[in-house]
């Protein structure tokens, strides 16, 4: 087996281990998925990421094909996590029980939003989700036993506001990783497209979410296509990083291939 694979597992819980990761102070390397379909799935988590993240809100998977996406991660070490379209307790319940391993909850900026999202991924009395494991109960009778304690629940960072109150949304308990959504950020500050490294007060914010993280023991990261800025991340204190979508990926893979080829056109 390449030493890049992942080694398919046989056991009984939920055993989330890019959250076990993140709980011993190590460093998750995931990916964005809005492609719709389940190889890409495969293919991502046999490669060696640790997580992918479904991404509902802004891609076009339906919730039959995101079962499907996360039916193709099972049997790897890589742990499937899905953005729903919204936070609200509905839309966080059903990926759940479509069998997913946590969520990426989007646009939260303050305690009682998160406080919301982690209410929502657990059953009372500790929370508010409706029980219905339609899915993940039927092929693993250990499910219920393991599910609350192995969750990854991360808040998207994505205003100002949200990184104004990031140490007060970080420590709210169960919440396990505040993630920066860069160009959201950007857009908040004025500053748009491309991204504005050179502007302090949006720096700082990436310095302000790795401090918070610091203070509250739980895991920063970032959504980031520019790997040159990630070793800036990592000094930071940004463990939990995803590094670009599979749409990306496979642009640029495309535009490499089609540059070399096109580089021996003698018209």
């Amino acid at each position: 087996m390449h030493r890049t694979q992942r080694r398919c597992i046989k056991e009984s819980g939920v055993k989330n281990h890019a959250k076990a990761k993140l709980k011993s102070g190590q460093r998750i390397v995931g990916a964005f998925v809005a492609l719709p379909h389940p190889d890409v799935c495969e293919w991502l988590a046999h490669l060696g990421f640790d997580w992918l993240v479904l991404d509902m809100e802004h891609g076009p998977l339906s919730l039959e094909m995101v079962q499907r996406m996360l039916q193709a991660v099972k049997g790897t070490e890589c742990t499937a996590v899905v953005r729903p379209p919204t936070s609200s307790d509905a839309d966080v319940k059903r990926v759940l029980d479509l069998g997913a391993h946590g969520v990426v909850a989007p646009m939260v900026e303050t305690r009682q939003q998160a406080e919301q999202v982690v209410r929502a991924c657990h059953y009372p009395p500790r929370g508010t989700r409706g029980y219905g494991p339609r899915r993940p109960l039927k092929i693993d009778g250990d499910y219920l036993a393991t599910v609350e304690e192995e969750l990854l629940i991360v808040a998207l960072i994505e205003t100002r506001k949200g990184i104004d109150n990031a140490q007060e949304i970080l420590a709210v308990p169960g919440l396990d990783a505040g993630v920066i959504g860069p160009y959201d950020l950007s857009y908040d500050m004025g500053y748009g497209s491309p991204l504005r490294w050179d502007k302090m007060d949006y720096t700082a914010a990436y310095e302000r979410l790795g401090e918070a993280a610091r203070v509250t023991g739980k895991a920063a990261g970032t959504f980031i296509n520019e790997m040159d800025r990630v070793p800036w991340l990592i000094e930071r204190g940004h463990r939990a990083l995803i590094v670009g979508e599979a749409d990306a990926f496979l642009l640029r893979g495309a535009r490499m291939a089609l540059d070399a080829a096109r580089a021996h056109d003698t018209r």
